[in-house]
């Protein structure tokens, strides 16, 4: 398992406004705690293009994702999850959809600051 898949998820049971169902998750955790840790942070996506118009949602196609369907990831839906909850994997995502979706986690985190800092330095390649 590794940052930018996309594996099919379980969010079931949620309450009140989380994202629910089955459906895709991107992983976003480190490779290396990924490697060692139970939970893995994930992203969930959805269908749903009224999202996409949001500040913390990304807008994917299927050529940035290898899924079958064009998708939004869900940034302010960012979750723990325990990797129990993960079936199997179903895309992934480009080098530069998951670029744009670090960003979006940052604008949604409030560390838009340090994003806009960095970009200015030209330190943002760390990230990716």
């Amino acid at each position: 398992m590794k940052k930018g898949e996309i594996w099919y998820a379980d969010l079931e049971p949620t309450f009140g406004y989380e994202q629910a169902g089955e459906r895709p998750v991107i992983i976003f955790q480190n490779d290396l705690i990924n490697r060692i840790a139970p939970t893995v942070i994930a992203i969930p996506l959805t269908t749903n293009f009224k999202q996409g118009n949001k500040k913390t949602c990304v807008k994917l196609s299927i050529e940035e994702t290898g899924l079958i369907s064009e998708s939004v990831a869900l940034c302010h839906q960012i979750r723990i999850l325990d990797k129990r909850r993960l079936d199997r994997q179903v895309g992934k995502l480009s080098k530069q959809a998951l670029s744009k979706v670090e960003k979006c986690v940052f604008f949604t985190l409030g560390f838009s600051t340090l994003l806009s800092i960095m970009s200015i330095l030209g330190l943002w390649y760390w990230l990716a």
